[in-house]
């Protein structure tokens, strides 16, 4: 005899719980959210966000900057400096959050 095992995710509309056909990932004021809508509900959500959308700038930001991560700094720059100033920084991959942190305060 063979079996077959199916897995299947049920979505509940977080409007009005019923039965959900579809989650809408939407971002608003720097956060990124999600709702599980069914078909009308998501045809609405569509068609309000039409409005918005129509008269908006589409932003593409390639990464966000965190000084504390070195962001903008020239790592070989930073690597260079460590070095000289006792740090062990490895020659490759992240610097340290301290390293970067003693090198903006020495800059």
């Amino acid at each position: 005899m063979a079996r077959r095992t199916i897995r299947r995710t049920d979505l509940t509309d977080d409007l009005d719980g019923g039965s959900a056909s579809a989650t809408v990932e939407f971002g608003y004021d720097g956060s990124t959210y999600e709702i599980d809508l069914n078909d009308a509900n998501a045809a609405a959500f569509a068609d309000t966000m039409a409005l918005y959308v129509g008269h908006a700038r589409k932003v593409h930001r390639a990464r966000r900057h965190n000084p504390q991560r070195g962001g903008r700094h020239d790592l070989t720059a930073v690597r260079s400096w460590a070095a000289e100033n006792g740090y062990t920084v490895a020659a490759r991959g992240r610097v340290p959050a301290e390293v970067l942190a003693a090198y903006t305060a020495a800059h």
